[in-house]
Parts: C-alpha cells; sequence; structure tokens
C-alpha cells in the first residue's frame, strides 16, 4: 500500500515492509490493581505522603473524567476532583480499616462528592 508524501508521490507504507504485529500490551489484572489501592490507601491512613501521591497518581485521570462527566465543565471538573482527594486524605484512616474493601469506601467518597457537584456546579 502506497501513500503521498510531500512531493506528491507515493512511497511505501513502513508495513509494507515485512511488518510485524504490534506488541501485546500488558494488561494489569484487576486484582493486583486494587491490592495496590488498598495498600496505599493503607499507608495514606498512616499519614505517608508518598503513598497518597502515588494514590493520586493511580486513580486522579479516571476520577476527573467521571467528574467531567458528572460537572459538564472543566473548572467544576478539577475542582470535584480536589475535593475527592481533600476528602480521601481526611478520610482515609476510616477507608482503611473497613472490613469489607478499602477501595469501595474511597470509590462511594468520590460518588457522594461528584453527585454533589453535579447537582451544584458552583460548589
Amino acid at each position: 500500500m502506497n501513500h503521498p508524501n510531500k512531493a506528491g508521490t507515493h512511497a511505501p507504507l513502513p508495513s509494507d515492509a515485512g511488518a510485524r504485529p504490534p506488541a501485546k500490551r500488558r494488561l494489569r489484572t484487576s486484582r493486583s490493581f486494587l491490592e495496590q489501592i488498598d495498600d496505599l490507601l493503607k499507608e495514606t491512613a498512616q499519614g505517608d505522603t508518598t503513598a497518597f501521591s502515588a494514590l493520586y497518581d493511580k486513580l486522579a485521570p479516571a476520577i476527573w473524567l467521571a467528574a467531567l462527566s458528572a460537572c459538564q465543565d472543566q473548572g467544576s471538573a478539577c475542582a470535584a476532583t480536589e475535593e475527592v482527594f481533600v476528602q480521601v486524605w481526611r478520610t482515609a484512616p476510616s477507608l482503611a480499616v473497613r472490613s469489607d474493601c478499602p477501595v469501595s469506601g474511597l470509590l462511594e467518597v468520590a460518588n457522594r462528592v461528584l453527585r454533589r457537584h453535579a447537582r451544584n456546579p458552583a460548589l
């Protein structure tokens, strides 16, 4: 297969010359990801700011996308995301000792904050 280059002539695509299939991406398993989040939340509960930073790095993109979907504008989504993590920091000790899954408590915090911001975008 050919495609036009800058000069308008056609050059072969790189895939034409002995192309190999794309490398398989290593998928993280859900259980190990949840275990990592649980561990980070437990360390955060003990005041570990490095663990909290890692927790933020792992979860902020997903929380922000959920906030953007709920709030419909970037400013409100940023405020909601920030509030989620402030609440996680404040409630980490009680979240970490939950008898069920600590991650479920974290998700409840996020859900509560995002619903409140969706109802009242001026927060």
